[in-house]
């Protein structure tokens, strides 16, 4: 997930800069951007499947346990992500900002 969020943010960032600078610089090509759409799918119905078994072994818990705030925070992720999916005409590098965000949880344990 890291390195999709990484590749697809590279991307943006040097098309916007050759926009901003007046260079030329190939857009995303179509291959790219279906493999990242791709990615991103991937890594919904995994967050989905994640938080859904989640809360079936945690139940009430999972909001109110030890870990309510993780748990908040992918459920969070989860809903911007299903938004982000449904309306694609929104900017999604919020999105990219929460699941690096949430890469960090594995850097606390």
């Amino acid at each position: 997930n890291t390195i999709a969020v990484g590749v697809d943010t590279d991307m943006t960032v040097t098309q916007a800069l050759s926009t901003a600078l007046g260079t030329k610089h190939e857009d995303k090509s179509a291959a790219a951007e279906l493999a990242l759409s791709v990615a991103q799918q991937v890594f919904l119905a995994w967050l989905i499947f994640e938080v859904v078994v989640k809360l079936a072994a945690f139940r009430v818990s999972f909001f109110f346990g030890p870990d309510r705030f993780w748990n908040w925070f992918d459920v969070t992720i989860l809903l911007a992500a299903m938004l982000t999916t449904l309306t694609p005409h929104m900017s999604s590098s919020y999105l990219r900002a929460l699941r690096i965000a949430r890469a960090s949880r594995a850097l606390q344990a």
